[in-house]
C-alpha cells in the first residue's frame, strides 16, 4: 500500500493533506469558499451566459433546473481548462480543493467536478461528485425528481457519491475493486501495450530488473547470500515473463482480465522469492547433507 501511495503521490509534502481530504470530503466540496462564491459575480457566471447564450437575469429565472445546471457545466468547463495532474502538481494523483483549482485555472476531471459541484450547491442545487474508475463527474438530483449527469464523458457506473455533507456508497468494497480492475479504460491500453513488438523486446531486461528490485526489497527466509539472490532474481524474472505471456494470451480472449492477471503474477512472484521457493529442493538437499 505504501508503494502504491508513493507511486501515485511521490511528493511526501502532499501526504497529510491528501489523506485528510480522502477521509473528510467536506474539505474538497466547499460551496462557501470565497473563490467559489466569486463565480456568482456579474463578471463571472452571469457575464459568461450573457455573452455566450444571450441569457440575462430575468431570462435565466424562466429556465428549467435542467437547463440551469447545464449552463453551469458549460461555464466551468470553459473556465477550467483541462490539464493532466502531472503538469500541475507533478504527481500522478492529487485531490484538489475548488480554491486550488480556481487559482490555477486548469485541472483534470476531478478538479473540474469539485468546482462544478461546489458552485451548484452554492446556487441551491442538490449536487454530488460521482467517483468511479478513472473519472469524476457531477450528479444533480433535480426538484422534479429526475437525475441529471454532467460532464459524463463516457459510460461509467458511479461507485461513491460525495458532497460537503454526505457520502453515499453505491457499491460495496469487493464490487468496487472488481469494477476498477476490470474497467476497460485500464485494461484496453494495457492489452494494447502487451501486443506491441517493442514491449517484448524490453520484456526480458524489464522482468529481470523488476525481479532484482524485489529481491533487494524483500527479506527472504534463511541466511542471505549472493548465490541465493542470483537464483531468486533468475527464477523471479522467469516467473514474471511467464505471467506476462499468460496475460497477453488470455487478455486477447477477454480484455478486462489483463490487469488482474498481472497483479496475481506479481503477488505470486513476491511470495516465491520471499520463501525461496525456487531454491526449495536445493536448500532441502543441502540441509540433508549437513545433517
Amino acid at each position: 500500500m505504501f508503494i502504491c501511495v508513493f507511486i501515485l503521490i511521490s511528493n511526501p509534502i502532499y501526504w497529510p493533506s491528501q489523506i485528510y481530504r480522502h477521509l473528510d470530503t467536506s474539505t474538497i466540496i466547499t460551496p462557501n469558499a470565497p473563490a467559489v462564491q466569486h463565480l456568482n459575480d456579474t463578471s463571472q457566471f452571469w457575464a459568461y451566459i450573457n455573452s455566450t447564450y444571450g441569457i440575462n437575469g430575468p431570462c435565466y429565472k424562466s429556465l428549467t433546473d435542467y437547463q440551469k445546471v447545464h449552463l453551469v457545466e458549460h461555464f466551468i468547463l470553459d473556465k477550467i481548462q483541462y490539464l493532466n495532474i502531472q503538469y500541475i502538481w507533478f504527481v500522478i494523483d492529487y485531490v484538489a480543493t475548488p480554491t486550488e483549482v480556481l487559482e490555477r485555472g486548469v485541472g483534470d476531471c476531478q478538479h473540474r467536478t469539485v468546482v462544478m459541484v461546489s458552485f451548484l450547491i452554492y446556487l441551491g442545487f442538490d449536487a454530488y461528485c460521482a467517483e468511479c474508475p478513472l473519472h469524476w463527474y457531477p450528479v444533480v438530483f433535480l426538484k422534479n425528481g429526475s437525475i441529471t449527469y454532467l460532464y459524463h464523458v463516457n459510460w461509467t457506473q458511479p461507485e461513491i457519491l460525495i458532497n460537503d455533507h454526505n457520502k453515499i456508497f453505491l457499491m460495496d468494497l469487493p464490487t468496487r475493486l472488481y469494477d476498477a480492475l476490470t474497467h476497460f479504460s485500464l485494461n484496453e491500453p494495457l492489452n494494447a501495450l502487451l501486443n506491441t513488438p517493442f514491449f517484448w523486446i524490453i520484456l526480458i531486461p524489464l522482468s529481470f530488473g523488476m525481479s532484482g528490485s524485489l529481491v533487494l526489497i524483500i527479506k527472504t527466509s534463511g541466511n542471505p547470500s549472493k548465490k541465493k539472490n542470483l537464483y531468486n532474481i533468475l527464477f523471479g524474472g522467469i516467473s514474471l515473463i511467464i505471467g506476462l505471456l499468460f496475460t497477453t494470451i488470455l487478455g486477447n480472449i477477454y480484455i478486462p482480465i489483463s490487469l488482474t492477471i498481472i497483479l496475481i503474477t506479481i503477488i505470486i512472484t513476491v511470495q516465491l522469492i520471499s520463501h525461496n521457493f525456487f531454491l526449495f529442493r536445493k536448500l532441502s538437499r543441502n540441509n540433508k547433507n549437513v545433517s
